[in-house]
């Protein structure tokens, strides 16, 4: 269903709820048999993870199937507040963010920092990459950085060009090297949570 019935149906209807809740097995269960393990992490695409009526089946599922070992949950948590991007970005925490966090907690499952990359898919390739510098700028132990990079558009996708353009920036950027001034460390959030 599209966004807003998704927001709504969980509240409204119990046979949307018991749907969610199978789809959630079903996609875990998918995950574990195609991989042949446990997911490290978990979110939803366009952040519907973080729902009302969602998260809750979210949460319950995965302290019920990984109690010792719960795969951690993407924060929406604003890593960035800046102009019509930080309006955004609280936008979408907005929509269950802290919700989600009081909920994981409680149930003892990790969530990741802060969720930074969050724009409107505007501007130019220079605009990403100033964007996304300033990002790497302020990211600190925990943060995740979203990016939707494509090789190539999808017929019906009205964010294609932008993706092109994130792709062409992430694939010329050149990170400084461990030892450098300003070197950035890349590690598997499972590692940064454990404090590795």
């Amino acid at each position: 269903p599209g966004l807003l019935a998704l927001l709504l149906a969980p509240r409204l209807r119990p046979a949307a709820r018991l749907a969610i809740q199978a789809e959630i097995r079903t996609q875990l269960a998918r995950f574990e048999d195609a991989m042949g393990r446990a997911p490290a992490f978990v979110d939803g695409h366009r952040h519907v993870h973080q729902f009302a009526g969602v998260r809750e089946l979210l949460v319950a599922e995965l302290a019920r199937r990984y109690p010792d070992a719960p795969p951690w949950l993407r924060s929406t948590e604003p890593g960035w507040r800046h102009g019509s991007d930080g309006f955004k970005a609280a936008v979408i925490h907005g929509l269950g963010g802290a919700a989600l966090a009081a909920l994981a907690r409680e149930h003892g499952i990790p969530t990741s920092r802060r969720l930074l990359g969050v724009y409107g898919f505007s501007g130019d390739g220079q605009a990403y990459r100033a964007r996304l510098l300033a990002w790497l700028a302020v990211a600190r132990r925990g943060d995740v950085l979203m990016c939707h990079p494509s090789l190539g558009r999808v017929p019906g996708d009205p964010h294609g060009a932008a993706r092109m353009r994130e792709y062409a920036v992430l694939r010329a950027l050149a990170l400084p090297a461990a030892g450098e001034p300003g070197a950035i460390r890349i590690a598997p959030l499972s590692a940064v949570l454990q404090g590795g």
